[in-house]
């Protein structure tokens, strides 16, 4: 075969593998070499590589590894590729790649294992594990591990969860968040989540923030950090935003530091039409409410206050009713009004302003003021 020209060679096979060679003619075209398909995409003769799965389509290239304990290693996959790879690890998935990866330690290299079309690109000590559909980009000391759908973009030191999918974290150093479902981090630093494995969490620019289950059962739901500052949630359907050192305590509530308007702002009004007898105020529903009173009210019971809530009813009298009773949270809870009664305005307009305190053990009481005899000007 020495005299046999290379055009004059048969097509080799394009199910290649790492062990066979091609011939290598050297720049003076006078020497006729050997090389093997692992060497020439390697570039390094230190390398350790390991293909292991037939009928596969694979590329690594150009990939630099001066320690022994440092490998390419690519089995039972399809269509993956490592490009300028160093410690690289892909097993058991799908069009996987590895693109720029990094780190010096062969126990804990970039690894993706058991997931399809995964991708680490740029990244140092990047892992993701059992998860499908998952990236991660510039990353370093980052992990993903279990589930789909997940992803972490410019991270350093961040950490999914074992149990994570659908998960996301973008821009953020330290970290957390230990098997939470359908979550989002993005900008921030130091995030703790205390192990909470609810569903459809985010937080945003954030320093320091604890999604805190335990206070719920070990889950929360539809919670949301914003611009926070060492804060915590532990209520569902509940977002803290701009707080610092601030803890949720109501569910289905938006809290807040030191609000600010520059402009106006607006409140809806309850309007709760003709009442009389006993009547019952969903004071959850809002904090501005409206009445017309067209028969004595005997009991009047202004349900699920809050401590430190504000609460105003208009009121309109259309007779000469009077109002005997009024409680919170149906008699639970004391409500004080000056000289022990309040008496509406007849056939007129009176204003009520009700402010809930704590009495120092705990306990609600409420304080009505009473503004009568509203007209127009």
């Amino acid at each position: 075969m020495a005299d046999v020209k290379i055009s004059a060679l048969p097509t080799a096979n394009e199910q290649w593998n790492l062990n066979e060679l091609v011939a290598v003619v050297n720049s003076g075209n006078t020497t006729t070499s050997k090389r093997t398909y692992g060497s020439l995409f390697s570039n390094h003769s230190g390398g350790t590589y390991t293909i292991t799965a037939t009928d596969q389509t694979w590329a690594v290239i150009a990939s630099a590894s001066n320690s022994p304990n440092t490998h390419i290693r690519i089995g039972g996959i399809n269509n993956a590729a490592v490009i300028a790879s160093r410690g690289a690890n892909i097993t058991s998935g799908q069009m996987n790649t590895i693109i720029g990866c990094e780190q010096n330690s062969d126990s804990d290299q970039p690894t993706i294992n058991g997931g399809q079309y995964n991708t680490l690109i740029g990244s140092k000590g990047g892992v993701s594990t059992s998860g499908n559909y998952g990236i991660i980009a510039a990353s370093q000391g980052c992990q993903i591990n279990g589930g789909d759908n997940n992803a972490i973009i410019a991270g350093n030191g961040f950490s999914l969860g074992s149990n994570s999918y659908k998960v996301g974290a973008i821009g953020v150093e330290a970290g957390g968040w230990n098997g939470p479902r359908y979550a989002f981090a993005g900008g921030g630093y130091s995030l703790n989540t205390n192990n909470d494995q609810g569903n459809d969490h985010a937080a945003l620019a954030y320093n320091g923030l604890t999604f805190d289950g335990n206070a719920k059962g070990g889950f929360l739901y539809k919670v949301l950090g914003a611009a926070v500052q060492s804060g915590t949630i532990q209520n569902d359907i509940a977002a803290l935003i701009a707080s610092s050192g601030q803890t949720t305590e109501y569910d289905q509530t938006l809290h807040t530091d030191h609000i600010f308007s520059f402009l106006g702002e607006g409140t809806k009004w309850r309007d709760g039409g003709n009442v009389s007898g006993s009547i019952n105020v969903d004071l959850s529903q809002g904090s501005l409410y409206s009445f017309t009173i067209t028969g004595n009210l005997t009991t009047i019971s202004l349900d699920n206050t809050r401590i430190g809530g504000m609460y105003e009813f208009w009121v309109y009298n259309s007779g000469s009713f009077t109002i005997s009773t009024i409680v919170l949270d149906g008699g639970t809870s004391n409500c004080f009004a000056k000289s022990g009664s309040v008496n509406p305005t007849n056939s007129g307009y009176t204003f009520y302003r009700l402010r809930v305190v704590d009495d120092g053990s705990g306990n609600k009481r409420g304080i009505l003021n009473e503004h009568l005899n509203f007209q127009a000007l």
